[in-house]
This record gives structure tokens, sequence and C-alpha cells, in this order.
């Protein structure tokens, strides 16, 4: 490209760069980052060498074509330096959080103005020391001389004497730079009393940890949703974009006129010169929101349309113009937290601490290496599960007491590890873990051992006597390849001991095997129990799952206690879908919608002596008085009218027969149970899941003889039905009200519930039949919940479901999801429409459930 600049319109800029607004957001970057280039070698060489690390993750990405939907979450620190406890620089926990939130936002494209960077900042929730933590940490600025009248100064050197020492103020409040952004909020910047000049600054990647993070004017910080004017900010700073061209900077972003010489002449046109990003036009800086035309390139060029960078939030046009980041903006971004500051991305500083401290016996240091910067220690850690970053010796102090940083294994399972030192040096590295969770290392606990290197890498395997369900301690050592790692408490010379913890959960309960159910062909196969109750004596119920198949255009029978003499009649069929029973001479027909073939239903058929009700998956689908009842002690047949006719085709399973009538509650509590009836009296029970022999099947709870007829046979259950488990039946529901339903583990809340409806949970304890749509890590795949309402009408509510202490490692609840299928579905799942809204070890919450059916937890 070219540049094309006369000298009248140089003179244009140098005349609208003399008159530059009093209220501005000029940003310390440049003074800082030109300061340290020129007087910090190392510092340059490290930007120098960064700059090749990040076009070349830029490069790959580009080739990968990687999208940038993943999402970075950054952990933040604000360290407040008050000079007063009621001065308005020590700013609220509120404008805290609005600047946090609204920083999100920003970098989410929440306002669809620019491009969704997936970056995301949230407030640390542990500090470096494992101790809980708001992520705000106020300190006392006023002993700090000259800090409480002209703020802080912005020179490394503090050669002008114009505010207190930059370091000084730092060193005040600061957590490792590896696994944290800082942000400290200030009184002043370089004798601004808080108003025009210098708003903020930021260092680059690469910068000394002493000084890395941001800085910025107190306000300056934070975002007003209300418009209330309730916050510290000035009317030109008061929408937190201040803080989100720090940030760009912290990620290793430029100003978008980098190289204009102070705003003297326009910066080079050729390629990513200037701040190295391509689809940002070089410029001249403009301080205003009317500037129309970028003179540094001809009128026929693209880019000498100004728009294309006045609105970008690293300018330095006014905030209200300023709304964009490019696309080769994010990719560097991006790229950033991918290398040079990926330990950010790799902190579990956001994270509540779950887990409580593992014993210890000993506590090694560093003898030499915290008395200056060596280049040697522990910088990246991954073992299995367990991926964390952190510095060198001399920036975490030595020994990193890092315990509350874990994840989850499993015994007997092989993991790799892969752990990083400084590089300056090689190193030697072993690993402990305390497997038998006593407070030392022995040995044995010895599991991986590398020698003078810098990428230490092998595998180990969790042995079978491993303690579970507790944090067991893990100990890094490194030290310079010439001295010797003797045992776990030894004290490395220039190298790190760094602790963190594993997390080896209990042994998965076995999967219990399901059980059997009768198939019949719909030709000739029945079974005939000996079962029979008179009408004129005494009541009864028959209920049992059914999973209809054939053609519904052909009426088929389910059961039937017709006697021979056809002096009444007793039985049920169905057709097209639609269930009837004749008792007598009279008709009960269903009043739901049909039921579907192929798919289980719960059928209870029941008479108390004067009514017969039909429930069907715990609901009730008919009710009729009866009249001019007759005797009747026919024995009940299974599959065909009269033994011989309209034979039913399908499946029979949990095939219960009462004397007596049991209540829809009764029905609904027990038909995804068996445990709990088994020893009832006066009830003949099938469950179909012993062997057929000599044309036999036994009842389970008699042993009295049944016959099959035709040549029916057993086959593998689908039904969602289970041997153990708990239920509880809610009634009298108020809305709005939290439920305890501690007996199958779950709190419950409702939004909208009928007011005269029962409500049945099912707490199941045995494997589900199949995890078919669930592409994600079943939670236990031996609970499931059943949630069946007495009423069709609507419903909603958010339920606590129950776990194991410690089945829930990773504080987020967001990767969570329930899934759900039909009351009686054996088929694949779906994903419910419910979300989770809350956490802990061992439970999690989920709102807006709407649909009566059977649900499990995955991640």
């Amino acid at each position: 490209m070219h540049t094309y600049f006369t000298r009248i319109t140089y003179l244009f800029f140098l005349l609208c760069l003399s008159i530059k607004p009093h209220a501005q957001h000029i940003c310390g970057f440049d003074e800082l980052h030109q300061e340290m280039a020129d007087h910090d070698t190392a510092y340059a060489n490290n930007i120098k060498s960064i700059e090749k690390i990040i076009q070349s993750r830029i490069k790959a990405n580009r080739s990968l074509n990687k999208s940038a939907e993943e999402v970075y979450t950054i952990p933040v620190v604000v360290h407040v330096v008050y000079t007063d406890l009621d001065a308005p620089n020590n700013i609220s926990d509120e404008q805290i959080f609005s600047g946090i939130n609204r920083l999100s936002e920003i970098f989410a494209n929440s306002d669809n103005t620019s491009i969704n960077a997936n970056i995301q900042f949230q407030l640390a929730s542990r500090t470096p020391d494992c101790e809980p933590t708001s992520g705000i940490i106020r300190v006392d600025g006023s002993g700090l001389d000259k800090y409480v009248d002209h703020g802080i100064d912005i020179e490394a050197n503090d050669t002008d004497g114009i505010g207190a020492s930059r370091l000084g103020v730092l060193n005040l409040s600061r957590w490792n730079p590896e696994n944290y952004l800082n942000i400290w909020v200030v009184n002043e910047i370089n004798n601004n009393d808080g108003g025009s000049g210098i708003q903020a600054f930021a260092t680059l990647p690469g910068t000394h940890m002493l000084y890395d993070g941001v800085v910025v004017l107190f306000n300056s910080f934070g975002y007003d949703y209300d418009q209330c004017n309730c916050f510290e900010l000035k009317s030109y700073t008061d929408e937190n974009k201040v803080l989100a061209h720090e940030i760009g900077h912290y990620l290793n972003l430029y100003h978008t006129f980098e190289g204009d010489s102070g705003g003297l002449s326009c910066p080079s046109t050729i390629g990513e010169n200037g701040d190295k990003v391509a689809d940002t036009p070089a410029h001249i800086r403009t301080y205003n929101c009317l500037t129309t035309n970028n003179y540094c390139y001809p009128p026929t060029d693209p880019f000498y349309d100004i728009d294309k960078v006045i609105h970008n939030y690293m300018g330095y046009a006014p905030e209200s113009c300023q709304y964009e980041f490019t696309q080769g903006q994010v990719e560097r971004m991006r790229a950033c937290l991918e290398t040079t500051r990926a330990n950010l991305v790799l902190s579990q500083g956001i994270f509540p601490i779950t887990n409580s401290e593992p014993a210890i016996a000993c506590l090694p240091q560093s003898t030499q290496g915290i008395s200056a910067e060596y280049g040697m220690g522990i910088i990246s850690v991954q073992i299995g599960n367990l991926i964390v970053g952190s510095g060198s010796t001399f920036q975490d102090g030595g020994y990193l007491n890092n315990w509350c940083a874990t994840a989850i294994f499993e015994r007997n399972t092989q993991y790799d590890i892969n752990i990083s030192t400084f590089g300056y040096y090689n190193e030697d590295l072993k690993v402990y873990i305390d497997y038998d969770n006593s407070g030392s290392f022995e040995n044995e606990e010895l599991v991986f051992s590398s020698s003078n290197n810098t990428n230490h890498i092998g595998t180990f395997t969790i042995p079978e006597n491993a303690v579970t369900n507790a944090s067991l301690r893990t100990r890094i050592i490194s030290d310079h390849f010439q001295y010797n790692i003797t045992t776990a408490c030894y004290p490395p010379t220039y190298g790190q001991v760094e602790d963190y913890s594993i997390f080896i959960k209990q042994d998965e309960a076995p999967i219990i095997e399901r059980g059997n159910a009768l198939q019949l062909d719909g030709t000739d196969d029945c079974l005939f129990t000996n079962f029979t109750a008179d009408p004129l004596s005494e009541s009864f119920t028959y209920e049992f799952w059914c999973k209809p198949q054939g053609d519904p255009k052909v009426c088929q029978v389910i059961f039937d206690r017709t006697p021979q003499n056809f002096s009444t009649y007793n039985f049920m069929a169905l057709w097209h879908g639609r269930i009837f029973v004749f008792f007598g001479k009279e008709m009960l027909l269903m009043n739901a919608a049909p039921v579907s073939y192929n798919e289980w239903h719960h059928v209870a058929y029941t008479f108390d002596g004067e009514m017969h009700r039909l429930y069907l998956n715990g609901v009730l689908a008919g009710a009729n008085s009866l009249s001019n009842i007759t005797a009747n002690v026919a024995k009940l047949h299974i599959g065909a009218f009269f033994n011989n006719y309209l034979h039913f085709a399908g499946q029979i399973d949990e095939l219960r027969l009462w004397k007596e009538a049991r209540t829809g509650q009764q029905i609904r509590e027990n038909m995804n149970l068996t445990n709990k009836i088994l020893d009832s009296e006066g009830l003949t029970y099938f469950h179909f899941n012993d062997t057929i022999q000599d044309s036999l099947l036994l009842d389970f709870s008699k042993n009295e003889n049944a016959i099959l007829k035709g040549n029916p046979s057993l086959v593998n259950s689908t039904v969602n039905t289970g041997g153990a488990g708990d239920n509880l039946t809610l009634s009298n529901i108020i809305t709005n009200q939290s439920i305890d339903a501690a007996t199958v583990d779950a709190t419950l809340l409702f939004s909208i519930i009928d007011s005269v409806a029962e409500f049945t949970i099912t707490k199941q304890e045995f494997s589900v039949n199949t995890l078919d749509g669930i592409n994600d890590e079943i939670i236990n795949a031996n609970k499931t919940w059943v949630f069946a309402s007495s009423s069709k009408k609507p419903f909603q509510f958010s339920i606590t479901l129950g776990f194991d202490e410690n089945t829930f490692f990773v504080p987020n609840f967001q990767p969570y999801k329930l899934y759900h299928r039909g009351l009686g579905s054996d088929g694949p799942w779906e994903l419910s429409d419910a979300q989770p809204t809350a956490i802990t070890t061992s439970s999690i919450t989920f709102s807006g459930i709407t649909k009566e059916g059977q649900y499990i937890v995955a991640k």
C-alpha cells in the first residue's frame, strides 16, 4: 500500500490535534510500553518472542479453520487501593460488579454491534492459597508517600516525583498473575485528581509478574445500568469502555493508531504493521466521533473510510462512538489466551472451594529459588484430568500449596502426565500421590519420575487400594538436574514444590440386571392363572405393564374372566388404541387419548364393590357405578377371550392381582417399583423372571402354577420398573413454597399446579434400560426420578436432586443437563427444557420442569 498525505492535510491534522477536548480517555499504555522497551532488555526480547508465538498461533488456527465458539473465562481479582474508607475512591461492590458484568457483555457482543470474542470475566471465588473470596480486595494506600495527594505514578522508576511508586502501590496487594487478572483501582494517575488525562494503563503479556495487570481510575470503572448516577463515574467514562480498552492491551492488542508518532504522522500502511492486525487501517489518532476521512490512504482505498477504526475499542475516540473489535483483533486476543496467557484459562480461580485440605506432614520450601528469578520451577501441570498452570519458583514464592485445585479420577485406570518446567535449565522432577490419605508420602506413593528435562511426560495408574471419596494430596517437586530429589519432603535448591489434590470417586454401583417380560404372539398364546375374586363379596385390582403390538384395527383381549356358561362378562380389550372393559353387561370406555402401540403403558383396573375404575399410567381414565352384579368365580386369563379368541399381541410384565381395590395414589407409587409390595397379603404376582418349565410359570408370591398355552416366550424386559428405590406422594401443594422430599432425595418448588392434584415422585435405584439419545456423561446411571401427576392439568416446578457426597466436583452448574422421556418409554432420551440453576457437591437444581416422565442427570 502507499501513503497519501499532502502538506495541507498534515496541517489540518495538526490543527485538529491542537483542539482536543478536555474530557477524554487517554491510555497510559504507550508511555509505559515505550519506557519498558527502552530500559528493560528482557521485556523487549519477551515482546518479540511472544509476537512470533501469537502470529504462529493465529496462522495455525486459520489453517485449521478453528472457530471461536469455546468460551474462555478469566478469573479476576479487583484490588481497591483507597485513601480513606469513606472516600469516593473506595468504590462499592456494586460498582465493581457492574464493571465486570459489562466487560463480559462487551466481549460477548451482547449489543450485536461487534464480534463475539467468547471471552468472559468472573470475579475469583478462591484465593491463591485456597481460601474463599469475593474477588474484591480492599487495601489502605494512605500510608504510601504521595499516594493520597497525587495517586500512582505510571513510571516504573518514578523519576518525575509526581505520584506514589507504581511498584509500591502494586505491592500492597497482588495475586499470581499467571492465574488471575489483577485490576488495581486507584484514586489518581500521575496527579490528575481523578479527572482527565490518563484514565488507565495495562501491560502486555511478557511483562514481569510484579507489574502485570491493569490499573484504572476509580471513576472510570463501572457501568450505570439503571442510569441512576449511583456510582462514582465521570460522564465521559461511564460506559466501562476504558476497561475494555485496557483488557485489549492485556490480551496483546495495540492501539489502532500504533506508530503514529504521537499523532504527528501516519503509521505504516503495509500489511499488519502498526497494531499488527490487518483488518484495522493505519491512521492518526482522533479524539472525536466526527472525523470521516482517513488521509493515510487515497480516496480510492477502502480504508479511506475512517469509520473502520473510529468505532474501535482500541482507538481514542470518545466512548459514545466506540462499539467494536474486528475479527483480526478477536483472533489475536484468543491466540494470546491459548498461548502466552493460557494459564488464565486453566486456572480454577473462578470455582468455589468444594473439598477439604488433605493432611500433610511436611511443607518443603525452596532454599534459593525465591531470592531471584533463576528461570526454574513448575509452570504447567497435566496429571490426568487435573490441568493447571503456575509461575516460576520466584513467581510462586517457592512452595505452592494449591491443594484446592483438583480433579476426579478412578481406580485401576491409567492416566497421562505432562508437566513443564520453566526451561532456562533442565530439571529433575518427581510426582507423589498420598493414596492412603495418611498425610505422609511413602516410597510406593512415588508415581512418576523424570530426569534432566524441561518437558516431563509419562503415565501412571491409580491402584486398587487407593482411598476413595476423599481429597488426596498430590505433590510435584522439581529442582536443577544437578541436585538429587531424595524424598517427598526434599526442599529444592532452585526448583519448587507444588501441591494439588486428586479425588478418586467411589466405584459405580454395579449395573442391576433387568428382568423378563412375557411375549404373546397374538395367535394362540395366553396365560391361565388361578386368581379369582367373586364381585358379590370381594374387591379386586388387576394391574400390569403392557406393550401392545400387532394391527391396531384388530380387536385384542388383554384379560378375561368370563365363565363358561357366559352368565356374565368381565374382560378388557384394546381396539384402535382405545381400552374398554365389560363388567356384567355394562361397558367402561377409557376417556384418555389412545395408547400408542410398541410403547409401554401401565394399566390398572379396580372394583370396590360398587364402582369399577380404569387407570392409565397412574391417572384415572374412566369410572362407572355398577348395577345387577352377579357372581363370578372364573379364573383370570391373560391374552385371550374365553381361552381361544381375540388373542393379544405384545408384552406383559409386572402382573399384580389383588383382593382389594387399590387407590390411584397406591397405583402411582408402586407402578415403577416392586420391592415395596411383595409381602402384601392377597397378592398374586408374576414378574416373569423365572424360567418356564413344562409350560408352567410360578406366581412369585404364592408359588402357584400358572399354565402357558401356545408357545409364549420370555424376553428381556425394558419396562420402567425395578427392585430398588423409594417414592412419595405430595398433596395440597402450595405454589412457591419449598417442599422437602428427602425420602426421594429431592426438594421441590412449584410455580404452577392444579390445586387438587396429587403429585408422585419415584426415586429409582436401578439401571435404566437404555442410554440412547444421551451423548454426555451420566451422573450415576442407577439413579433416576419419575414424576407423575393425578391430573392432566399443567404444572411447573424446580427441583433440587440429591446425590452422594462429592458427586459434583466442578462447582459450575452450566455443563449439567437433565434428560427426559415419557412415563412408560423404553426408547431414546431427549434433552429437557429444564435448566440447571444451582449446584453443591451433592446436589443440583433444575428449573422449569413441565412434563411427567423419567428424568436422569448428565454432564
